[in-house]
């Protein structure tokens, strides 16, 4: 993927997020304004299941960390 200098000058670059498509961003975008105002019981399985797997391997290091570190 090549990236068109002028288009992004004083923007910020993220070649990853502009391979997503647009429709997939806002269904997401959507999704995560439907929990605003709901309790934290109905709001964390949808922010797990959105996370992915480096989310979940990034919280297992943390939890692997502070059993077996000082």
């Amino acid at each position: 993927m090549e990236i068109d200098p002028q288009k992004h000058r004083d923007a910020d670059v993220y070649p990853l997020a502009e391979s997503i498509p647009q429709q997939k961003l806002d269904d997401e975008a959507a999704r995560l304004d439907a929990l605003q105002g709901k309790p934290l019981l109905f709001r964390l399985p949808v922010y797990v299941s959105m996370g992915g797997p480096g989310f979940m391997g990034a919280a297992l290091t943390l939890v692997c960390t502070r059993k077996t570190g000082p």
